[in-house]
């Protein structure tokens, strides 16, 4: 490893991959969001005797969005896994070999649920 390798931030890689991912994600999200969409109209236009006037217009095809939900998904997980490095990186050694799994970033997994560790 080099020295300027050493010197960087603990979950450096991470941060820095995760605002790759973020600039990926806003590009198709723009892409998406202005794109040609095609619709329909519906109206009771014909019914001149109603005494209520309705229209609609409707997407003829919904975008899929399945990307970018992955793309989201990324960049949570890669800020996570940065504040994880942290946090190893500041635990002393005695508790990173006592409990390797257990030296993460705290995050409650759901309420009342408390995970020790020694």
């Amino acid at each position: 490893m080099s020295e300027s390798e050493s010197a960087r931030l603990p979950g450096l890689d991470k941060i820095e991959r995760a605002f790759e991912i973020r600039d990926e994600l806003r590009d198709l999200l723009e892409e998406l969001l202005t794109a040609e969409k095609k619709y329909s109209r519906r109206s009771n236009m014909s019914e001149a005797s109603e005494p209520t006037v309705w229209a609609e217009w409707t997407l003829d095809e919904v975008p899929d969005y399945t990307r970018s939900s992955l793309l989201m998904g990324d960049v949570i997980h890669n800020l996570r896994a940065a504040m994880d490095h942290a946090v190893w990186a500041v635990t002393p050694l005695r508790i990173q070999t006592k409990n390797p799994r257990g030296v993460e970033f705290p995050l409650r997994p759901s309420e009342g649920v408390v995970r020790e560790v020694d």
